[in-house]
């Protein structure tokens, strides 16, 4: 045994054990191939985030891709809409200032019904669904890819295309399916870029749906791209305020539902600035 002021008893193999594992520390042979393989795994990760980022990005819309929704008719009254979605649909007016300007656009009472739940997402629209029926809709406005796209909270891409696939499906047993209207929504900032870092793809998704099914679609995510940053900017990064769904959730509603009703609807410039409806 050898004995150290302070270490008692200690196996000279630790002690030469630990000296040689320092030599071959300090060996330059070594540290080279130690410092290639750090670079080599730093550039592989830039590689994959490059790839990654060239995926998301190839599904961001530099134009609308909306599928018209069919021709609406006006004989009934009140027209009567189902806004079936996440918070972005239970927690913000735009429903009501939507019900509110088709109304005046078009001569005649709109009902927009909410079946929507914060943090709702396509697995509790399976839930859902018979609600939409039972309102007996003239169109249905669907929206749920926002949390379907959380990593914490959401669901896969194939199964969210796998149940929006099923509400289609349940939702034209009573709706026609040019008047299902799948919508993309707003983008996200802040730590929600984090948690739904593949949303674009979701949004993509809603695109393929629309054309495989045979429904309308309102592409809302291209409006939002098509304004300055300054103005995409959430204070929670997810949730835009009501002036912000003002300036372009029902207008571009609006516009859309009026043309399948052969009316032309310009943009209210007071929107932003009159009194709303009593909302939820």
């Amino acid at each position: 045994m050898l004995h150290v002021s302070g270490m008692r008893n200690i196996p000279p193999k630790y002690i030469f054990g630990a000296t040689e594992r320092l030599r071959l520390w300090r060996d330059p042979d070594r540290n080279a191939a130690l410092k290639r393989l750090v670079i080599f795994l730093l550039a592989l990760l830039a590689f994959c985030v490059a790839i990654f980022e060239i995926w998301v990005a190839m599904a961001r819309p530099s134009a609308p891709r909306d599928r018209v929704i069919a021709p609406v008719s006006l004989s009934g009254s009140p027209v009567r809409l189902v806004a079936f979605g996440s918070s972005l649909t239970w927690s913000n007016p735009w429903p009501d200032e939507l019900a509110w300007e088709l109304s005046s656009c078009l001569g005649l009472p709109v009902e927009v019904v909410r079946v929507a739940r914060n943090g709702a997402g396509s697995s509790w629209g399976m839930e859902a669904v018979d609600q939409v029926l039972a309102a007996k809709p003239d169109l249905v406005l669907m929206e749920f890819a926002i949390n379907d796209a959380d990593v914490l909270d959401g669901v896969s891409l194939h199964r969210s295309r796998t149940q929006h696939a099923a509400l289609i499906e349940r939702l034209t047993t009573t709706v026609p399916s040019g008047h299902v209207v799948l919508m993309t929504m707003n983008p996200v900032g802040g730590i929600h870029l984090v948690l739904r870092p593949f949303l674009p793809r979701y949004y993509a998704l809603q695109v393929g749906l629309a054309d495989s099914h045979d429904t309308a679609l309102a592409d809302l995510y291209a409006d939002w791209l098509a304004l300055p940053m300054s103005q995409r900017r959430f204070a929670d990064g997810l949730h835009p305020a009501p002036e912000d769904t003002a300036r372009v959730v029902v207008p571009g509603l609006v516009r859309r539902i009026a043309e399948a009703a052969g009316r032309d609807c310009p943009p209210n410039p007071e929107l932003t600035g009159r009194p709303r409806p009593d909302t939820r």
